[in-house]
This record gives C-alpha cells, sequence and structure tokens, in this order.
C-alpha cells in the first residue's frame, strides 16, 4: 500500500492521478523560443555527468560552471506522488498542475524533466496581493504560442516588459506565473528528449541569461513569487495539509530560511522549501545526484546549499548558487554523505517581503 492509499480511499484520490494519466492529460513540453536571442545548443545532462567523481573541489567548480553542468534538483518522489501532493495542496482554481518534459536544459537548474510545476492564474485577487516583480517566471501569450519567461526588470508604471530577446510584451499578456516546483526521482533517459506528442502542451522557453545564475556577477538576483502568503491562516495553501503529507513521506517543509543570497536567484528568505529527511528508503528510491539541494552539518555547523561534484568515496563537492567558493568543514572541501541531512524535494515561491529579493 502506497502513502497516499492511507489519506484517501482508492476512489477519493485526486484525478488524474496514474503516471499515465499525469502525462497524457498535464504535460507541458518546452522547445526553445525561436524568437530567442540566444541560439547557442543547450547540451543535455546524463546520468553519468551526475556521478563522476572529481579529485579536487577546483574541477567539480569548474565543470559546474559550464551549462550542461547545471543539472536541476532530484528527490525520491516518484512522479505521481509529487503530482498528488501539489494538486492536493494547490486545489483551489487559480492554480494549475503540469509535469515538464521536452528541452528542459533551456531553463536549468530551477526545471528539470519530470518536475511538477504548479502555476497561479493571475486574476485581480492574485495581483493585488503581490504584482508582477524582477525575478517571477512568467507564462505569457505571444503570436498564438504560449511562452516561459523569467522577468529580469519590470517597471511598476509600464504596461508591457522586455524578454531578453528584447521584444515588449504587454502586461496583459502574462496569463500566469509560477508558484510551485516539487522534484521527482531522475528518469532513465536524461541525455535524450523524445518528440512531442499531440496530447502534449508546446511552451517556447528563452534561455535565461547567465548574469541571472553565474555566482561571480556582482549584482542581485531577485527570486520569483507569488501570491501566497507563508502565513498559517494562508487561504491560497493550505500549510497544515502540506505538512501532514510531507510528514507522512518522512519530510517536513521549512518556512524560515535565512536571508543569506547564497542560493539566489531561486532560492532565498520568501521561499519555502518542503524537504525530505536523508534514510537509506529514500537514498534507494533516488541516490543523490549533482544537482540535489542538501541540508547539511553538525550540531554546530549547517548549510543549505547544492551538490555541484561528487569527491572520491562517499562525499560531495556542495556550494550555494550564488556563492564563488564550495562548503568547507574543519578545512576540508568534501561534505561527507553521513553529514547531509536532509534533502529538498520543492521550492514554494510566496510574497515579496523586501524590496528585490
Amino acid at each position: 500500500m502506497t502513502w497516499w492509499h492511507k489519506l484517501w480511499p482508492t476512489n477519493k484520490l485526486p484525478v488524474p492521478f496514474s503516471e499515465t494519466a499525469v502525462r497524457q492529460h498535464r504535460t507541458l513540453f518546452f522547445e526553445r523560443w525561436p524568437l530567442a536571442n540566444d541560439n547557442t545548443p543547450r547540451p543535455r545532462w546524463s546520468l553519468t555527468s551526475l556521478h563522476t567523481p572529481y579529485p579536487t573541489a577546483t574541477a567539480a567548480l569548474q565543470t559546474h560552471r559550464h551549462p550542461a553542468h547545471r543539472p536541476p534538483a532530484r528527490s525520491s518522489l516518484s512522479l505521481t506522488e509529487a503530482f498528488i501532493i501539489a494538486s492536493t495542496c494547490f486545489a483551489q482554481t487559480q492554480y494549475e498542475v503540469y509535469v515538464a518534459a521536452g528541452h528542459t536544459e533551456w531553463v536549468k537548474p530551477l526545471i528539470g524533466t519530470d518536475a511538477v510545476l504548479v502555476f497561479e492564474r493571475l486574476d485581480t485577487a492574485a495581483l493585488a496581493a503581490q504584482p508582477l516583480v524582477a525575478g517571477d517566471v512568467i507564462l505569457f501569450s505571444w503570436q498564438e504560442q504560449m511562452v516561459l519567461h523569467k522577468l529580469a526588470a519590470i517597471q511598476p508604471t509600464a504596461d508591457h516588459f522586455h524578454t531578453h530577446a528584447g521584444l515588449a510584451v504587454p502586461l496583459t499578456a502574462v496569463q500566469s506565473r509560477l508558484a510551485a516546483v516539487f522534484y521527482t526521482r531522475s528518469p532513465v533517459l536524461l541525455d535524450e528528449v523524445p518528440p512531442r506528442q499531440p496530447h502534449q502542451a508546446a511552451v517556447q522557453v528563452d534561455a535565461w541569461h547567465e548574469s541571472l545564475l553565474a555566482p561571480l556577477v556582482p549584482a542581485n538576483k531577485p527570486t520569483p513569487h507569488s501570491a501566497i502568503s507563508l502565513s498559517n491562516g494562508e487561504k491560497r495553501l493550505d500549510w497544515a495539509l502540506l505538512r501532514q503529507l510531507l510528514r507522512d513521506y518522512n519530510g517536513d517543509v521549512w518556512r524560515t530560511i535565512a536571508n543569506t543570497n547564497s542560493m539566489e536567484p531561486f532560492v532565498d528568505a520568501t521561499t519555502a522549501l518542503p524537504f525530505e529527511r536523508i534514510s537509506p528508503e529514500a537514498i534507494a528510491k533516488q541516490p543523490l545526484v549533482v544537482g540535489d539541494i542538501v541540508n547539511w552539518g553538525t550540531p554546530q555547523v549547517g548549510r543549505l546549499h547544492r551538490l555541484i561534484g561528487r569527491g572520491p568515496q562517499a562525499a560531495f563537492y556542495i556550494i550555494g548558487d550564488n556563492n564563488g567558493s564550495v562548503d568547507q568543514l574543519h578545512g576540508r572541501e568534501q561534505i561527507h554523505t553521513a553529514e547531509i541531512r536532509h534533502r529538498v524535494i520543492g521550492i514554494i515561491f510566496t510574497r515579496q517581503q523586501i524590496v528585490d529579493d
């Protein structure tokens, strides 16, 4: 018996709930936007690249800075489990839940193949609670196509925004924004992209500019936001239900993240992070791989950063997305698996609390 059957009888499960049904009816297939200003081929990561050991932290760091080695996070959640959690907690009519497929290398490392995505429709109430701001990941309509884009800048008094390709898009063309991402297990094939099926919705993507991701670029990297509040009384998201689901999965959710900026542009003080505790069962379902966001530490030291390389034996090199050097513990640059306590299984974007966060 799977964990969700303890919560719902079979005839009460959210629909669609099977992996086949999700893939048939709720898939967003990412394609490179023909109008994008970056036509450089985007190499995909592979299972081999996620497990390759590096002799030094310098070697791991240099490799990770190459676009091909910035994979998204993974978790032990199956696609079905992640979809049920997302569709149950984001059950209101203003949300739509999808699974990502296709050329996700254009939007890495936030979104990867089989990630479950929650989009928030931009109605009057949503915009009143949280206007569009720089950093938001949006879906907008352009020439009868749906386009996914990350807002690099937006003027409060303007009626349009500019894409990375320099196009002026009316704000009225924006239909929804990304509210949450849930990570799942690695697909069997990562370096191949099956062709889009007729039932899969096509979404055009423009590669996010390097300045949004490179840690050595001396600029603020704002995170996405949504109309969700971190408050327990929030009507847009049932935090108590989310915690119940995650606890049944040997996890929980952090709603207080230190404002260190080390994980910008996708994790900051206004993001909430569902997580799972590292256990033999979780590792058996999904081993730790490069790209995972983990909490590691001792009673005296703790960090919430990303795995960027495997070291000798059971150890990893770990770094904040917005940092220039790898984490260290007592002078060593390799963090042992035994020191990794939690793995992030999702990111929930909430309302802006600090200007430009």
